[in-house]
């Protein structure tokens, strides 16, 4: 069994308080989304509870030593009297929140709304822009409070996109989307770093292929119900949503609109009534044919078809949580004949006051 340890912190990092008593915790973290905490304290905690206020969640796998699972920052908490006595049910989101909270402020035609570059980089040069140092208004800028973003690396695909104040977190999930389509995937995350007990940073990032490490090589790990590491696998296929052709309409009105067509041939293709199509309208961000292309390669990836693989993933001797695997890794699964190469794109833990865990994750299949 795995043991845990809760800090309470200041929105800058400084502890707090240690949460020694809690009833019930459920924390996620989720592939260029944003993750979730949900505590459930008794009220001998009130005092601490501030907005923005951060939860560390700290995990020791069995064999192995304590890491940082994940830290959320506060975003709102109910008081709750009830026949198991005065509870505290405190709610809060992952680094990732922090991108949501800032919108592309700058004009339309500008260069930091249009621009044309490898998706990973493109992200790290917006985020810079509107988060950090390159920001044009001071005000924007919350490197001072420990925010950075890492180096460029040029790895994605490259993406022409205009994005003129349209939400940070959507752009870079619609670069993620282009630049899949288009044949890499890009994966990024707002990652806190506990650099001292008085001082939490957070670094946005990118990784091509998998968020985290490749176990489907020579270190390999691998979940199958014969291997007694996974439960209740579900793998689902859903095409009702997609879409293969997509006209993406940018500026301009009737004749004069630029209109580009974007088709996902080998899915078309696959049976007589495989041209799906969809109109999307980029007009207010998108002005050049290369910039609606790439809105369209967006939007198709936005429709692909669904691929789903969700099961309760157990400790094993070789497949420990934060030991052997861990989220954003590149796993093996086998299910039902089939072996099937897998990234964890989602975990989400569960943990009592008494100490039991469940660990449940869903796989996007590669």
């Amino acid at each position: 069994m795995a043991t845990y340890e809760f800090w309470l912190s200041s929105p800058l990092g400084r502890r707090i308080k240690l949460i020694d008593k809690y009833i019930k915790m459920d924390c996620t973290r989720v592939a260029n989304d944003i993750g979730a905490l949900s505590l459930t304290l008794p009220a001998i905690y009130d005092t601490y509870l501030a907005q923005d206020n951060i939860i560390e969640i700290w995990r020791k796998p069995v064999d192995s030593s304590l890491s940082l699972f994940n830290a959320y920052l506060i975003r709102g908490w109910d008081y709750v009297d009830g026949l198991s006595g005065s509870e505290t049910h405190i709610t809060g989101l992952d680094g990732n929140d922090l991108i949501n909270r800032r919108i592309v402020a700058y004009y339309a035609g500008s260069t930091s709304t249009e621009m044309t570059g490898a998706a990973d980089d493109l992200m790290k040069t917006i985020v810079s822009e509107n988060c950090c140092t390159a920001a044009t208004d001071t005000d924007r800028d919350w490197s001072a409070s420990g925010f950075t973003v890492a180096s460029l690396e040029a790895a994605g695909q490259s993406i022409t996109m205009g994005f003129s104040y349209r939400n940070v977190l959507a752009v870079c999930q619609d670069l993620a989307n282009a630049s899949r389509e288009a044949g890499t995937r890009v994966y990024f995350d707002v990652r806190p770093t506990i650099s001292s007990t008085e001082m939490i940073t957070w670094d946005f990032r990118t990784n091509i292929n998998q968020p985290r490490i490749d176990h489907t090589g020579n270190d390999l790990v691998t979940f199958g119900l014969e291997w007694g590491n996974l439960d209740n696998p579900m793998l689902s296929y859903d095409y009702s949503g997609e879409a293969t052709v997509v006209y993406s309409g940018g500026a301009g009105s009737e004749v004069e609109r630029v209109v580009e067509e974007v088709e996902n041939t080998t899915r078309s293709k696959v049976s007589p009534w495989g041209r799906i199509e969809k109109f999307h309208n980029c007009a207010g961000q998108a002005s050049d044919t290369a910039a609606v292309y790439a809105a369209g390669q967006a939007e198709l990836s936005a429709n692909l078809p669904r691929v789903r693989f969700n099961g309760l993933l157990k400790d094993g001797e070789t497949t420990r949580l934060g030991k052997d695997w861990d989220f954003g890794d590149k796993v093996v699964i086998t299910y039902r004949g089939k072996q099937i190469d897998a990234v964890i794109n989602a975990v989400q833990l569960t943990v009592y006051g008494n100490g039991d865990e469940v660990i449940s994750g869903r796989f996007e299949v590669v």
